[in-house]
């Protein structure tokens, strides 16, 4: 969902009471391309590339905008400020009936988890509709999980904690593979990234355990490969009835990449009680709904 190319960072932040404000829910405004009026026209432009090569990069330079998102009446502003993350919002990243669902399933008591929450879009429209309830983000990476807060305030979410920690399948140190707030989504893995960080780990668990006020109703979770070492941290979380819901986004070619069955983590949810109700296949990812099945149909083996 996150990869690509590496994006120097800005001289300085621009304010963002300044940035112009476009709406990105269902498509990003395309500039229109000036075609030569003439054929002398078009001989110009094919004779200009084959003797000088295509223009620069920057003749087209990138600007910092505002995105907005409208999802179910509710509305959000993020801003864009590197040119890595000019296409994260469009469409909501063309996961928009995923995230619907996942935000009609929501209700206005529970406590929300975004394991993995990057820029903080699932974050903040989660806040505004567990609305008497708690959003935990969990987001290692520093800047990221900066990034994360300045958008909850920024959209005026107040009943989210974000939270500087990997999730694993037992507690210890890794290296995360990042480019901070620039860039793609880090891993736990080599995505080719500019630099490494150290990160704690901990499990759901562990988590839990130390604040049982934190249980999860519905559960995100978006980690770049590590999808089964999260669920494996989390065996008496997925035993609780109280936890409803799992939105899964599963990357299988970072699986493969590992050597670990892709199959696993599906294998887990389906172990403890859960059945698939959405999948959306994408290019280098595949997201996933889980509801926890009824007792009823459990005990039938529906």
């Amino acid at each position: 969902m996150r990869d690509g190319e590496m994006n120097p960072a800005p001289k300085a932040e621009p304010r963002i009471d300044q940035l112009p404000v476009i709406d990105v829910t269902s498509e990003f405004p395309k500039p229109k391309k000036e075609k030569p009026k003439s054929f002398w026209g078009r001989v110009s432009k094919s004779v200009r590339y084959h003797l000088f090569g295509p223009a620069p990069a920057d003749s087209n330079p990138f600007t910092p905008y505002m995105a907005r998102l409208n999802l179910l009446d509710r509305t959000a502003d993020f801003p864009v400020i590197f040119p890595k993350h000019r296409w994260c919002f469009v469409r909501f990243s063309d996961e928009g009936d995923f995230l619907t669902a996942m935000m009609k399933d929501i209700r206005p008591a529970d406590v929300v988890w975004d394991v993995g929450s990057f820029l903080g879009m699932v974050t903040v429209f989660a806040g505004k509709f567990a609305s008497e309830g708690r959003v935990i983000a969990i987001e290692p990476d520093p800047a990221l999980a900066a990034r994360t807060r300045k958008n909850l305030v920024l959209n005026g979410v107040k009943n989210a904690e974000v939270i500087e920690v990997g999730l694993g399948e037992e507690e210890g140190t890794v290296r995360l593979n990042t480019s901070g707030e620039s860039g793609a989504a880090p891993a736990i893995m080599d995505k080719g990234l500019e630099t490494y960080i150290e990160i704690a780990i901990k499990t759901v668990d562990q988590l839990v355990a130390e604040e049982p006020a934190r249980f999860p109703n519905i559960l995100k979770i978006d980690v770049e490969g590590f999808e089964t070492h999260v669920l494996r941290g989390m065996k008496a979380t997925l035993e609780d009835e109280r936890l409803r819901s799992i939105y899964l986004e599963l990357h299988p070619v970072y699986l493969f990449k590992k050597g670990e069955a892709i199959e696993e983590p599906l294998v887990l949810l389906r172990e403890a009680g859960f059945e698939m109700t959405y999948c959306l296949v994408k290019r280098q990812e595949m997201v996933f709904a889980f509801q926890r099945k009824s007792k009823k149909a459990a005990a039938s083996g529906s």
